[in-house]
């Protein structure tokens, strides 16, 4: 039943290649290439076939495929955007995490063949349509920016892509989520930030001896790290137990107060002045 329709196949064909099984004498099997040729000699017809064990070539073939798959499922999975841009700059490989990170609420499949150009807004597409210049021509290979996108921080890389001989291929762009680190950054820079202001305060009291400009140059500093509407400083006297009021300032505009008498605080009174400077500490009051 099957031969009358294989021979018909094959008289209008006249060559085709198929795969089956063999079956060794040992009762084993293995696969095949078979190459099918309708050949006439005279007035006769015959179909002439060639095997070839394919065994290894199919061993090779199913590794290629385990690791196209292992290698897809690790883009898949990778916290980092991945897409592939070929020399004509179109999509040709977008991973799920770049288009989640870029804002596209479709499947990676349906930016394939579209031009990157395309995803930028029309402000921003002469510079683009220069960068993509840059990187055929050989003037840029990296390229990296840091944009917002919504709540996100995130940093796109572009990459040239050239072949041994420097044939440009197109681009791979990376995109990351950087607004943790950034936010982690921030955070330090303002633990630091105290820090560095005592340290250029300290600079900045060494370059007078004045008590009114060192008390100005003190207000200056301080009022970086604290938000205050009044800010006094007062010299005290260890021996006389006498506190002298130095330099007074509110609202920005600074105070006279020459004519403020000298205040007593020894070691007994119980005022925030006097428990800062008989302790050595800071003390807050609150009013």
């Amino acid at each position: 039943e099957v031969w009358p329709a294989h021979w018909q196949e094959l008289r209008q064909r006249e060559f085709f290649v198929l795969e089956s099984i063999h079956q060794r004498k040992d009762g084993s099997i293995f696969p095949v290439e078979i190459a099918v040729n309708h050949i006439r000699f005279g007035d006769k017809e015959y179909n002439c076939a060639f095997a070839r064990d394919i065994t290894e070539r199919r061993k090779l073939e199913e590794e290629l495929v385990f690791e196209r798959d292992k290698f897809d499922f690790i883009l898949r999975e990778l916290p980092i955007g991945v897409s592939v841009l070929d020399a004509d700059h179109k999509f040709i490989y977008v991973n799920p995490t770049a288009m989640k990170l870029d804002g596209y609420p479709t499947r990676p499949e349906t930016l394939l063949d579209e031009h990157v150009i395309g995803h930028h807004p029309q402000r921003n597409q002469p510079k683009i349509e220069q960068l993509l210049h840059d990187f055929v021509s050989g003037e840029k290979s990296v390229f990296t920016r840091e944009v917002k996108k919504g709540k996100r921080t995130v940093e796109i890389s572009y990459h040239a892509r050239r072949d041994a001989q420097g044939k440009y291929l197109g681009l791979v762009r990376l995109i990351f989520d950087v607004t943790e680190r950034r936010r982690m950054q921030e955070e330090a820079r303002r633990h630091a930030e105290p820090q560095v202001i005592i340290n250029e305060l300290g600079r900045a009291l060494a370059t007078s001896l004045d008590i009114p400009s060192l008390c100005r140059i003190a207000y200056e500093y301080i009022g970086r790290l604290l938000d205050c509407a009044t800010f006094g400083i007062s010299l005290f006297d260890v021996e006389k137990g006498l506190l002298t009021a130095a330099y007074a300032i509110s609202d920005g505009e600074e105070l006279d107060v020459s004519h403020r008498p000298p205040l007593p605080h020894g070691p007994q009174a119980s005022s925030g002045r006097a428990q800062a400077i008989h302790s050595g500490r800071a003390v807050v009051v609150h009013d």
